[in-house]
């Protein structure tokens, strides 16, 4: 047994020395680094893998040499290998990414401060290849690309492969880009028509921060453009339930899913929607009169009866009011009201 244990440890001694051992090649590789000569350095670097493939000190400069050179992915590929056949090296492997990281992603920072949005998309590109694990890089690439498809359509599929991207690899909660990603992956998924994947994002993601309601609202607004009740209703909801949360219910939220839930034939919820952007915003016409409309359709007419008088006494010049208040009277068998209302009615039409 003894015996077995030190051949094992004599074995991965010799493999140890082995990866770790330098040609002539490799010794070449760091000089000319040294140099500068980074083409001629990048070339001995492999003449060296040729004789060893495990050679530590062969891929870490021709890592090296590769980000000088602007092949970012390379060097990355080569660092990394270097620091897991030698992990003693990885301090400077993760030192010579990070340097190959920031000089592209300060460069993207610089030409989008410069309005110039193609080189800031050229240097986040060159960013996420030196280091594809900073979620912030995939980021601001995706939203330049995002930028860009506004003159440009075809940099919408590129803005979707960016996403794509940042949504395999933000994973980490305590990444401090982590709910800035969810935001803006939730909005270009809900562009993409991928509904279901844009409401549970966005309901992660108002679950972290409620206060940034706004951001979802956008999109909900977006799905109403496109008459998309239903997605427009599931944002809404998420919405109204965050501004409950941090006491900042809005008009407009209320309104909005009211809208939704009507063209959706959901009465009762459109009616207890248009209720509280009333009661928020009472001076609002159009609030108003969808809540008369609501409460008409959904065959509150008792309800409706009452709206409907404050509206025409709010607003007396305005036909549609009367229209409604006169069916309802009708609807309870209010006879001459409901002839009086649409006398009035018509006569405003006129």
């Amino acid at each position: 047994m003894k015996k077995s244990h030190a051949m094992l440890a004599i074995l991965l001694a010799l493999i140890f020395a082995f990866s770790s051992c330098k040609s002539v090649e490799t010794s070449s590789a760091k000089e000319q680094n040294d140099r500068s000569d980074f083409g001629k350095a990048a070339e001995m670097a492999k003449r060296g893998l040729e004789k060893n493939p495990n050679d530590a000190e062969a891929h870490y400069q021709l890592g090296i040499s590769l980000g000088f050179s602007d092949d970012m992915a390379g060097a990355y590929r080569e660092l990394s290998l270097a620091g897991k056949l030698d992990p003693k090296r990885l301090p400077d492997v993760e030192t010579n990414i990070r340097a190959n990281w920031s000089k592209h992603y300060d460069g993207g920072m610089a030409e989008l401060q410069s309005n110039a949005t193609r080189g800031a998309a050229h240097e986040f590109d060159l960013a996420t290849q030196a280091d594809p694990r900073q979620i912030k890089s995939w980021l601001n690439l995706a939203k330049v690309y995002y930028l860009i498809s506004e003159t440009d359509s075809t940099y919408m599929l590129k803005t979707y492969v960016a996403v794509d991207s940042l949504l395999a690899r933000n994973k980490d909660k305590n990444d401090p880009n982590y709910e800035n990603s969810l935001a803006f992956e939730g909005r270009i998924l809900a562009k993409r028509g991928m509904n279901v994947q844009a409401r549970t994002i966005f309901e992660e993601f108002l679950g972290i921060n409620p206060a940034e309601h706004k951001v979802v609202q956008e999109s909900a607004v977006e799905y109403l453009n496109k008459k998309d009740w239903q997605s427009a209703r599931d944002l809404l909801e998420l919405v109204v339930a965050a501004q409950q949360k941090t006491t900042s219910e809005t008009f407009d939220a209320y309104y909005n899913l009211g809208a939704a839930c009507m063209n959706l034939k959901d009465l009762p919820k459109a009616i207890e929607a248009f209720t509280q952007a009333v009661q928020i915003d009472p001076e609002n016409k159009k609030g108003r009169y969808y809540l008369l409309l609501a409460d008409y359709q959904g065959e509150q007419y008792d309800d409706a009866i009452l709206v409907g008088q404050e509206y025409t006494t709010k607003y007396p010049d305005e036909a549609n009011g009367w229209r409604i208040l006169g069916f309802s009277y009708g609807k309870k068998g209010m006879t001459m009201k409901a002839d009086e209302a649409a006398r009035k009615a018509a006569t405003l039409r006129q």
